[in-house]
């Protein structure tokens, strides 16, 4: 759908560099102005048709004046910080995140019009801990650029050793665990298979926390850093299986890229994963512990799983493609989110 009069959104906060809320702030910028539809960060732009928080801003004071003035607000939420609140993360780090829990609770009870989430998980979440709010509110998954991530011409699944990618922001503060669990079930799936793996792991790691990971380790991995969105699309082309390593992630990007790239999603059952992975795309194995006190992954029970699910890899990565372009391209993603941007002054 093409807007022909002019309609303005606000979007606060602008954010970027590396993780979720950035890459969503540039796919939707893009379809928005595909569609005709003006974005704007300044929120003193007159004439605003709406505005939607990504997340949470600290900045209540201009979203109570927005409020007051009867422009629609629209809170699009994921998760709640809870790992610093299970694993010792410093002083500082604890009070920024209960700080940032805050600032999204305040928003969503005080200032929202309606709200979005994430997946369903994510809603489940916040209606569990905070109760239902009585206002308009959908799921919309995460959207991705069906051309800018595609399966490679030449689908190769018959390397020699097991080509697999695993794609984080920032792992760190506790979140680690997650990659943990990743390294040890590839270890014990090249022992149990007797097939050499490569791990590449995209994103923030500090060196400690590498050094850390690969004491253990059997497989071969490549610590890639922090790389762009281009060259992540490049090498998920390249890849065998996508490995998420997100503890119950709200609805992440990288596996959702994944799909689109045809590759086959690797990962424990928490958080919105199964909203988003079908079992004929994916394998996905039962975490085998409580994730939410931070207990290890049953990694063994993975490596069963994988070496008796391997051999029908190009298999899953069609019908990984054919589930991106049915649920989660995103020109569907924007249109959704232009229904209650738009739907809620008429």
């Amino acid at each position: 759908m093409i807007y022909t009069s002019r309609k303005i959104i606000g979007i606060i906060p602008n954010v970027r560099g590396v993780g979720g809320p950035a890459s969503f702030n540039e796919k939707l910028e893009k379809g928005l102005k595909k569609l005709g539809v003006e974005a704007t960060y300044d929120l003193t732009t007159p004439n605003l048709s709406s505005v939607l928080v990504i997340a949470g801003t600290r900045h209540l004071g201009l979203l109570s004046s927005l409020k007051k003035k009867g422009i629609p607000i629209i809170q699009r939420l994921d998760g709640m910080n809870w790992v610093h609140r299970k694993r010792y993360t410093g002083l500082r780090y604890f009070l920024r995140s209960e700080m940032n829990n805050w600032i999204l609770r305040e928003i969503r009870s005080r200032f929202a019009s309606a709200i979005i989430y994430q997946s369903e998980f994510s809603r489940d979440w916040w209606n569990k801990k905070y109760g239902n709010q009585s206002i308009p509110n959908s799921v919309i998954y995460n959207g991705v650029d069906l051309d800018q991530f595609s399966p490679s011409n030449t689908i190769d699944f018959d390397h020699e050793t097991l080509e697999v990618i695993a794609v984080e922001g920032h792992i760190k503060n506790g979140l680690e665990l997650g990659l943990d669990n990743v390294i040890q079930a590839l270890n014990d799936y090249s022992k149990l298979a007797q097939k050499p793996v490569h791990l590449m792991v995209a994103g923030e790691v500090p060196n400690d926390i590498r050094m850390k990971l690969t004491t253990r380790k059997m497989i071969d991995i490549t610590w890639c850093g922090v790389i762009s969105r281009l060259d992540i699309a490049g090498q998920l082309k390249k890849a065998d299986l996508f490995f998420s390593a997100e503890l119950n992630p709200p609805c992440p990007n990288s596996v959702i890229e994944a799909l689109a790239s045809g590759l086959p999603v690797i990962a424990f059952e928490s958080g919105a994963i199964r909203e988003l992975v079908s079992d004929d795309c994916g394998i996905i194995s039962s975490y085998g512990g409580n994730i939410w006190t931070m207990e290890s992954a049953n990694t063994e029970m993975m490596a069963n799983l994988l070496s008796k699910k391997l051999q029908d890899r190009a298999g899953m990565g069609k019908k990984a493609r054919t589930r991106a372009v049915q649920m989660f391209g995103l020109d569907q993603m924007v249109d959704k989110y232009l229904v209650v941007l738009s739907g809620l002054n008429g």
